[in-house]
């Protein structure tokens, strides 16, 4: 069973100067046009357009001054005086006309830069090139005479055209005589470097020339016997040939057997750890009827990755531009399907609902499909749609066969294992689990393990010892980022325990977890989930896990003197961001409004600490923390692991070894600085959207390291206030940053017992910096605090190693805002 579609790009792009949603996935390219409207209309169609990839004929690059190269060069589409230049491509795609007739229609997009132009072009041309049904060279046959002998001009002012649009080669033979295609392709045809996935030659003229090509291959009788052999990709095809007399051929038996090069076959598995999957064949249509919706006709088709719902139109006129009003629904983002009972009531067991009719009519059958549905601000809602089928058995079909397509979903979990902190933020853990999550899991099937944690690090020592995890296909924590710092601390111990590996080690490459983790946000930050989900809503995240989502991230690991400390998903803070944990540790009892407090003291008191930072620069790698580009939903820095993917990565491919342990290319800074923060995802929050770095990637093996030297307050001011805004934080002379898979801390001073001491006595004067030049007077420490994602570590010298895509979680990071703005679609469960 193919994957479910993801989408692979999704831009805001310009189509005949209005703004419209654009998607690619492996199976469809999408384009809708943006509304204005706040108002929600629940019964609305959502006025769209569609196309499937398999019936893309071509992308084209556009030329400056709206004119086209031959050789498909881009295209500067010059705007009215005081604009920017913008970029354009267009899209060459089947277009259905009446009567059953096919026409290449266009659609062009601009787009406001030109890299962005040029991702969308490599895109499409990707799905385009991995669609291995399409030909790429053709022995075509024309014969002259056939018809009113138009076969010839036929093929070169309407064919030729369209094969050279698409990239085919062709091979052209105009016969001579009478059997002059099947001769020749019983003795002189070069088959094996024709690309003919269906049949490797192609005839132009009358049914008389169809004999030559078909009966040299396939006779009207019906195969014997089918070799397939994957690596010479030919077929052996044997079969019994009885032709009855013609104008060709004589009454004649025989038995041939003949090699046909180029048939398709299907795509070779993907072997071992490091196989690449193969591109799923183009979606074939499943189910197709006519069925209602609130009492108007829809034609209504399911395939392997969509579930469409067009509405009927009576009009027999055609208009090639009138957009086409449907609805569709990944089959991946199907919660469940929702059989009916009688007198419109339904039952528990989710049997058949009868729908009474008006008195006279016959009584129909009806389902109910629950799906996905994108609200604004990254929330996902449970939103559902009702078919009325005039038969009881053809309700039942599309039923089965919804519910057969989640069922070969093997990504969707079926058992989890659910962990519940009752005192993270404000309390309401059980409650928002109870109320919210647990029905959304009972819809979709989901068999859960309900444990409520008694105290800190309750679930951590559960899942190293006591938790069977094999008959689980995975973890749900509900709280905030200290119990999902928990959740992975124990299972990431667990599989290293289990597979015999050391985590005192820092040079040890550590073993991935097998299962996947959730979170349910009911936290004061919940600073992970806002990152790799883009909203801290418990009903987006609990569609995310029964949808079957996964994300992978990095993890850091964190080392003093070959003693493990702590691991780190977010953020590794000394300065700054350390003092202000430590300080809020002192008044919980305020609650989140802590943090609030904390950091305005200790943005007063302006500490700044000295030490030395030593890092292993990431090389080979695509991307720096200044991008302007960030990490979202298919992101192809993620996928690939960061790595080049050019002959440039050559230079810098090297052993791994080599490039963790190479002294010669490692880096090291001396001096004070105000914070040291290693990010290794964006960790925005609701009140820092853009996060400490905005460029950070979650699944790119490695970290941002970000220095914040001694300045004064009002520049410190600045850079935290850019956080808020739009500006580049780290365009300020006092802040560097670097992109590293390793580093090292060192404190200028020896730590010992005592200088703890120091330091706790230190912080209680809050105007400290008087004195912060001689810390051994006591009024200014000489150490700060590492916070590791909201815990304290108790070393300051530190050992910190990215360990790449170590966990997965259930989520597929953020996607594109502008999918959701236009859907403003507050359904209810």
């Amino acid at each position: 069973m193919e994957r479910p579609s993801r989408l692979l790009l999704v831009s805001e792009l310009r189509v005949r100067n209005s703004a419209y949603d654009v998607s690619l996935s492996r199976s469809l390219l999408t384009w809708k046009r943006r509304t204005s409207s706040p108002v929600y209309h629940p019964f609305r169609p959502s006025v769209c357009h569609s196309v499937s990839v398999s019936e893309i004929i071509s992308v084209r690059e556009e030329e400056e001054e709206n004119g086209c190269k031959d050789d498909g060069s881009w295209k500067k589409i010059n705007e009215r005086e005081g604009k920017d230049c913008r970029q354009a491509f267009t899209v060459l795609h089947v277009e259905r006309c009446p009567q059953h007739r096919w026409r290449c229609a266009e659609v062009s997009f601009t787009c406001p830069e030109a890299a962005l132009c040029q991702r969308w072009v490599t895109g499409i041309r990707e799905q385009l090139a991995a669609t291995t049904s399409r030909p790429k060279q053709l022995l075509v046959y024309i014969n002259p005479y056939s018809g009113k002998q138009h076969g010839k001009h036929i093929y070169e002012q309407k064919v030729a055209p369209l094969f050279a649009l698409a990239g085919v080669t062709t091979h052209v033979i105009v016969t001579e005589h009478a059997n002059y295609a099947r001769d020749h392709l019983r003795t002189e045809a070069e088959l094996k470097k024709f690309d003919g996935r269906l049949v490797p030659s192609l005839s132009v003229g009358g049914s008389g020339i169809h004999h030559g090509p078909e009966r040299s291959f396939l006779s009207d009788s019906s195969i014997s016997a089918l070799h397939l052999s994957r690596e010479e990709r030919t077929a052996a095809v044997t079969w019994n040939m009885e032709v009855t007399g013609s104008n060709y051929f004589q009454r004649e038996h025989a038995q041939t057997e003949v090699t046909v090069p180029g048939l398709l076959l299907p795509p070779q598995p993907a072997e071992g750890p490091g196989a690449e999957p193969q591109m799923e064949r183009p979606s074939r249509l499943l189910l197709v009827s006519e069925l209602r919706v609130r009492n108007s006709a829809y034609d209504v088709s399911l395939s392997r990755s969509l579930l469409t719902w067009k509405r009927r139109t009576s009009s027999p006129v055609y208009h090639p531009f009138r957009p086409s009003v449907c609805h569709s629904v990944s089959v991946s983002e199907i919660i469940s399907v929702r059989e009916e009972e009688e007198e419109n009531g339904c039952k528990d067991d989710g049997s058949w609902k009868k729908i009474n009719e008006r008195e006279g009519k016959d009584c129909r059958q009806a389902f109910t499909v629950l799906h996905v549905e994108r609200c604004p601000q990254h929330r996902w809602r449970c939103a559902e749609v009702s078919f009325t089928c005039p038969e009881a058995a053809l309700c039942q079909r599309w039923v089965t066969g919804i519910r057969e397509q989640l069922a070969a979903t093997t990504s969707r979990p079926k058992q989890l294992l659910v962990y519940i902190n009752p005192y993270s933020g404000k309390k309401h853990g059980k409650h928002i689990y109870e109320q919210k999550v647990a029905p959304l899991f009972a819809l979709a099937g989901v068999t859960t393990h309900v444990i409520v944690t008694e105290h800190a690090n309750y679930a951590r020592d559960h899942l190293r010892t006591e938790a069977e995890l094999k008959k689980f296909d995975g973890v749900v924590c509900v709280g905030g980022d200290g119990m999902f710092s928990e959740i992975i601390h124990g299972l990431i111990w667990r599989s290293q325990v289990d597979g015999g590996v050391d985590p005192n080690c820092a040079d040890e490459s550590l073993l991935p977890s097998s299962l996947r983790i959730g979170i349910i946000p009911a936290g004061s930050t919940d600073c992970i989930c806002f990152a790799t989900v883009g909203s801290n809503d418990p009903v987006t995240s609990a569609l995310h896990i029964i949808v079957g989502d996964s994300q992978p991230m990095d993890v850091c690991s964190v080392h003093h003197n070959n003693t493990f400390l702590r691991y780190s998903v977010s953020l590794l803070g000394y300065g700054f961001y350390g003092d202000v944990l430590t300080d809020s540790e002192r008044k919980r009892w305020m609650g989140p409004a802590r943090y609030d407090l904390s950091g305005v003291k200790m943005f007063l008191t302006h500490h700044y600490y000295e030490g030395t930072v030593s890092y292993l620069p990431a090389r080979g790698i695509m991307g720096t923390p200044r991008d302007a580009s960030r990490c979202r939903s298919g992101c192809v820095i993620c996928q690939h692991n960061g790595r080049l993917i050019s002959k440039k990565a050559e230079r810098y491919q090297m052993d791994e070894e080599t490039d963790r342990e190479g002294e010669g290319e490692w880096k090291t800074i001396r001096g004070k600085f105000l914070a040291i923060n290693a990010a290794s995802m964006s960790c925005a929050c609701p009140r820092s959207p853009k996060g400490l770095s905005p460029a950070a990637h979650l699944a790119d093996g490695t970290t941002d390291l970000i220095l914040v030297r001694k300045c004064s307050r009002f520049d410190f001011l600045r850079h935290l206030l850019r956080h808020t805004s739009k500006d580049d934080q780290f365009d300020l002379n006092f802040v560097e940053v670097h992109r590293v898979r390793r580093f090292c801390f060192t404190p200028r001073h020896c730590q010992s017992d005592s200088d703890l001491d120091l330091r706790e006595n230190g912080k209680h004067q809050i105007f400290g910096q008087i004195c912060r030049n001689h810390p051994a007077c006591g009024c200014a420490p000489a150490y700060s605090s590492w916070n590791c994602d909201g815990e304290i570590l108790t070393h300051t010298a530190i050992d910190v190693r990215v360990h790449s895509n170590l966990i997965k979680l259930f989520a597929r990071g953020i996607e594109e805002p502008t999918v959701f703005d236009d859907l403003t679609n507050p359904c209810a469960i």
